[in-house]
């Protein structure tokens, strides 16, 4: 009898961990269930095993290939297609795809009695752990079309809004990596160049921006391998400091705290985080899960923080807008709308609402922050290539005049 590993809270709410004997997941989540026990999440004590039979899970796939999946696999289940043959209908569309393949073992494990939650969290690689929580309350409550078509949709969301901010920063982005590379071209190789002609033709007294121009160009020249190899020991080691959590909530706490970007940035996490909660209570999620899954989805352990402190406290018997209030990190309407859902018993309702307007606000704000930081750029790079041109054609000037 194999062996699986599972984290659960018990009927106090207090987190245990251990290990139990049983056929399948879903028997082995059936016995804890009888213990009092709220599973969090389960592997399987063969995994390694198992890696290695299946290269499959350990690969990984496109957010937008499993959200399609999810998709059309709620389309069939709504139709009336048992889960099984489902499977095998969409392992046929994906054909020999990654996912395809992962499809099909998945399909082979339900067949022989396992929960398609249970199938889903033998290949982490591909789904998160949230997702495998939402599938195994969907399935608890017969809802399982429903809660992929949720799935399916806060994926969807969620790579709309990356797209839109990458699309709205690719310009500036291009323009600043395009911008700096030409200057610093330009100090390196070309204006050495043109400061010794000056030196050649014996010229006295430089203008002063021709002065600064050359001090910059010659420390560059010289410490040009020194500066990069310091730029990459720099990066190693940041990457190295970013392995602790101490050092990576400081670093986020300062990213909020940059004017405009950091409200940005915060509206972005909050947004992703009362979708994925609002999502996850709305298929049935128990709401100790529902939080500490939805927090991992902030993408900034600074806020990570603050929500696990809000999680203890609900832990205690607290509603949600009591310690979002005490976070220090919701506004004052967010708390008050949560109120007003937790009081007509539509949490979840209450959160889609808050990121919609966040995620409305996300989506002016990016506009304007265009809108302001290209020309920006423009002016600043201008300003620098036109102090580049006057200080090496003012000397020029100089000597035209000597020589009339």
């Amino acid at each position: 009898m194999p062996d699986f590993e599972y984290t659960a809270l018990d009927a106090s709410g207090k987190r245990c961990r251990g290990r139990i004997g049983a056929y399948s997941a879903t028997e082995a989540r059936g016995k804890l269930r009888e213990r009092g026990l709220n599973v969090l999440s389960m592997r399987s004590g063969e995994k390694q095993a198992q890696a290695a039979e299946a290269p499959e899970r350990t690969g990984r796939v496109k957010k937008r290939e499993v959200a399609t999946a999810f998709r059309q696999l709620s389309t069939l289940l709504r139709g009336g297609m048992a889960l099984v043959p489902a499977l095998e209908a969409l392992s046929e569309q994906l054909g020999g795809t990654h996912l395809g393949r992962v499809m099909t073992r998945m399909q082979e494990r339900v067949r022989t009695g396992a929960g398609f939650g249970d199938a889903m969290a033998e290949y982490p690689a591909v789904f998160p752990e949230l997702f495998v929580s939402m599938v195994n309350a969907g399935e608890a409550v017969g809802a399982l079309d429903e809660v992929l078509g949720r799935l399916a949709e806060m994926t969807e969301r969620s790579l709309e809004v990356s797209g839109k901010v990458k699309a709205a920063m690719a310009y500036p982005a291009v323009l600043l990596f395009v911008g700096t590379a030409v200057i610093i071209f330009l100090l390196t190789f070309v204006v050495p160049g043109i400061t010794r002609l000056f030196d050649d033709l014996g010229q006295g007294q430089l203008p002063l921006p021709t002065v600064m121009l050359m001090g910059i160009s010659g420390f560059l020249s010289a410490y040009f391998w020194h500066i990069t190899i310091g730029i990459a020991l720099a990066a190693g080691g940041g990457r190295m400091a970013l392995r602790y959590e101490g050092v990576r909530i400081r670093l986020d706490w300062l990213k909020l705290r940059v004017p405009v970007v950091g409200r940005l940035l915060m509206k972005a996490s909050l947004a992703r985080f009362t979708r994925t909660l609002g999502v996850m209570l709305g298929s049935g999620v128990p709401v100790l899960q529902a939080l500490e899954n939805a927090g991992r989805v902030t993408a900034n352990a600074a806020l990570t923080a603050r929500l696990k402190e809000a999680t203890r406290q609900v832990e205690e018997g607290a509603g949600l807008a009591g310690p979002f209030g005490q976070s220090g990190i919701f506004p004052p309407i967010v708390v008050h709308m949560v109120a007003a859902g937790e009081a007509g018993g539509n949490v979840e309702g209450g959160l889609m609402n808050v990121s919609e307007i966040y995620q409305t606000e996300i989506e002016n704000s990016i506009r304007t922050l265009t809108s302001l930081v290209e020309p920006l750029m423009i002016l600043v790079m201008g300003a620098i290539i036109g102090f580049m041109v006057l200080a090496i054609l003012l000397p020029i000037f100089e000597i035209n005049q000597l020589i009339g």
